[in-house]
């Protein structure tokens, strides 16, 4: 991960960029360290790799040329790769941007804190995202998208009266916008109020026009809901004419097509989308999920979840638990997927620690097929027993 060169780094050229001679372009970052070892001081200068620190810091594209990036840049910058999907370096722009919070505005503070409760809630820990939210509301009572957290966090909460009076507040600052009234029927479908959802979502979708694809699927789930697949068909072809690139749109066909028991289609349909969209996870994960239901496609099904964890994770995001939960079933039930069984228990304990008891009975199945036991056992000095240790033992 290092490249040496003979030239001489000095304290203040760490962190400037190491160009080569012969093409001109960067190809690393200088670095110095000074430390301790048996006390003396020891001075280690080298180059970080261009693509090393790239990897681990893709932010520093973005940086301005000739100037320090102030708190709102930060923050523009930490709103991009939370889009992205890019959770570790979010959260480095998130902290700089918070340094900087005095010197912002009450809008850009407000927005901060939302940042910061998408981030945590990304990571799965809502109760520190729900703190986020109630400051970002502390700061503006009328941020909508804090205002719509906390009405969806109602409505998963089972508290549908809590939830529809948090976006009827918006509506009410908002009467002209659809937006409010596409989450208001998000929260009906979920209390299973089928004819406000669906009044709902009519009423947004006339007054946005059409033009968003999220509203016309949004209309087609809802028809589902009331057993007109026909009907949520339509929905779901205008969510493709407002955006032929949405491939949400494409897995409600296929999810259309296999409702309707035609195979055959929905496997087009999937293909089409993959083709379209080689590095969305959710294709991968909504393909696997139908094979999984298929009889003898079980290693298929189990080939595209990894998949979809594996660009999830090389983008910096986190693999939702469902996905892992998913993928260390399908390994355990197929010969010689011992290695997936044990990485998809380590993601779960690494990624979703409130989880810990489904990771540790995913690994305990990948060490009984070792044949592998894990015992509790006393330590003894002498004949005192002074502790407990934990011993990974092999049994016949």
């Amino acid at each position: 991960n290092d490249l040496y060169t003979t030239a001489e780094i000095q304290p203040g050229n760490s962190g400037g960029p190491a160009v080569s001679c012969a093409t001109g372009g960067v190809i690393g970052l200088n670095t110095y360290i000074t430390m301790s070892l048996a006390g003396k001081e020891l001075d280690y200068f080298g180059v970080c790799p261009i693509d090393h620190a790239l990897y681990y810091f893709p932010q520093i594209r973005w940086y301005p040329r000739n100037k320090q990036m102030q708190g709102q840049g930060h923050l523009e910058l930490a709103a991009m790769l939370l889009t992205q999907g890019n959770l570790r370096s979010a959260g480095i722009e998130l902290w700089r941007a918070l340094k900087s919070e005095r010197d912002m505005l009450p809008a850009q503070r407000a927005r901060l804190y939302y940042q910061l409760a998408l981030y945590y809630s990304r990571r799965g820990d809502p109760d520190t995202s729900a703190k986020m939210v109630k400051r970002c509301l502390d700061i503006d009572e009328f941020h909508a998208e804090a205002l719509i957290n906390t009405a969806l966090g109602h409505s998963n909460a089972k508290r549908p009266g809590d939830a529809i009076a948090a976006i009827d507040k918006l509506i009410k600052k908002e009467p002209d916008f659809w937006w409010p009234r596409y989450h208001r029927a998000l929260i009906y479908r979920a209390a299973g109020r089928k004819k406000d959802a669906l009044a709902d979502i009519d009423e947004a979708v006339r007054r946005g026009g059409g033009f968003d694809p999220v509203l016309h699927r949004l209309q087609g789930l809802v028809h589902i809901d009331g057993g007109d697949l026909e009907k949520a068909y339509v929905s779901f072809k205008n969510a493709l004419k407002a955006d032929p690139a949405d491939f949400a749109a494409q897995l409600s066909i296929a999810d259309y097509y296999v409702r309707k028991k035609n195979t055959s289609a929905a496997i087009m349909e999937y293909a089409r989308c993959l083709k379209a969209h080689p590095e969305e996870p959710q294709v991968f994960e909504s393909y696997g999920r139908f094979l999984k239901g298929q009889k003898g496609k079980q290693r298929q099904a189990l080939g595209y979840m990894s998949n979809a964890a594996i660009i999830t994770l090389n983008r910096g995001g986190t693999p939702s638990f469902d996905l892992l939960k998913n993928i260390c079933v399908l390994a355990h039930s197929q010969p010689g997927e011992a290695p997936t069984l044990l990485a998809g228990g380590k993601l779960i304990h690494q990624h979703w620690p409130k989880s810990n008891h489904w990771a540790h009975y995913y690994l305990g199945k990948y060490w009984a097929i070792h044949a592998i036991m894990i015992r509790d056992c006393d330590v003894k000095v002498g004949e005192k027993v002074v502790g407990r240790v934990r011993r990974a033992e092999r049994f016949e």
